[in-house]
């Protein structure tokens, strides 16, 4: 066994041990509070254990708030150029904050890593999200709210590279996020707010239950 990773909630809180044996010896131990987990979409497509030759994984990217849009329009252009990607869907995860789906291109995971590491030397990745591609496999990427604020889609940035995306699975990114505003819709929550306290979304939330 090269990886191992153990997950269980005790007393509220989520607790995550992880060991990787494969290469250098990689150790990490996480606690989470359950009310600040959140949901987001994975990259792998073929449900295979992530390092298997033909597991594909979508190329997603958090591109946080390392630089404003404009700017980093023109450096996605630039990695579609370097590595021959398809069109980049932006999304604003956060205020001023950016997620990249590329639905047109899987690639091994091992690939995907090679382009977030070209990405961080650029200055186009958040490097916490480039550091837990090292410890944690599969690319996540948010959907579900954090500080009152639904990622929304923003632009599509075209790329000379023609490719089909991957339908599935983009329309089912463009469905959860409908789903997900429609359950805070019947929260009455104003998602257009840059923070909304915890406990408000809470007590909304037994008021509908």
């Amino acid at each position: 066994m090269r990886n191992m990773r153990i997950q269980f909630d005790f007393l509220g809180r989520r607790i995550t041990l992880s060991i990787k044996l494969k290469g250098d010896f990689r150790f990490s131990f996480r606690i989470t509070k359950l009310e600040n987990i959140v949901i987001g979409f994975c990259s792998n497509l073929d449900k295979l254990p992530v390092y298997h030759p033909k597991a594909r994984h979508l190329l997603m990217l958090d591109f946080d708030d390392k630089l404003p849009l404009e700017e980093l329009k023109k450096k996605i252009r630039e990695l579609q150029r370097v590595f021959c990607l398809g069109d980049c869907e932006i999304f604003e995860s956060s205020p001023n904050k950016y997620h990249g789906y590329f639905f047109g291109d899987a690639f091994h995971y091992f690939h995907c890593c090679q382009i977030i590491h070209y990405a961080v030397n650029e200055g186009m990745i958040d490097e916490a999200f480039a550091r837990w591609r090292m410890i944690r496999p599969n690319i996540v990427l948010r959907f579900s709210i954090k500080s009152g604020f639904i990622p929304k889609y923003v632009t599509t940035v075209k790329s000379p590279y023609k490719k089909e995306p991957i339908k599935w699975f983009r329309d089912y990114v463009y469905e959860m996020l409908k789903i997900e505003e429609e359950k805070n819709k019947k929260l009455n929550i104003d998602t257009s707010k840059k923070c909304i306290k915890e406990e408000e979304i809470k007590e909304k939330s037994k008021n509908v239950q």
